[in-house]
């Protein structure tokens, strides 16, 4: 198989510029598997096309504990966050009032990307309680 490098760049630049809004200098964050084709893709090449910051994370998104993610998109100033809908149903079970997000500054996230599988709609629901300013983008639903 044969792929024109210089066309995927191109592709990959323009839908992380229009599909999570991703500019120099800014943080984005896509917490997924790095050897899944949105993982290297999503969390290595396109941020590095816009310049932008990237956060790498190994692990279940509730290790070492549930507010790791809150306290990374405060500690980095997150603008973007992609993550599969599994990954949001484990966070929403273990805090669906909210109380741990409340516990740290997350206004920096301005989108928060869902994609990888279908999302149902009360984990849709759940982020959009929690995240009421910021645009959420379905890219399956």
């Amino acid at each position: 198989m044969v792929k024109d490098t210089g066309g995927s760049a191109v592709g990959l630049n323009y839908g992380v510029k229009v599909g999570y809004d991703i500019h120099h200098g800014e943080s984005y964050w896509g917490i997924t598997d790095l050897g899944w084709v949105a993982g290297h893709i999503g969390i290595v090449y396109g941020p590095q096309l816009r310049c932008a910051k990237c956060i790498m994370f190994e692990g279940k998104p509730i290790i070492p504990d549930i507010g790791i993610v809150w306290r990374l998109i405060e500690k980095h100033k997150v603008k973007s966050l992609f993550m599969a809908p599994t990954g949001v149903r484990i966070l929403k079970k273990l805090d669906y009032d909210g109380k741990v997000i409340k516990q740290y500054d997350t206004s920096s996230l301005k989108l928060f990307g869902i994609s990888g599988e279908r999302c149902d709609a009360d984990t849709l629901i759940w982020v959009s309680k929690m995240f009421p300013e910021c645009y959420i983008n379905d890219f399956l639903g």
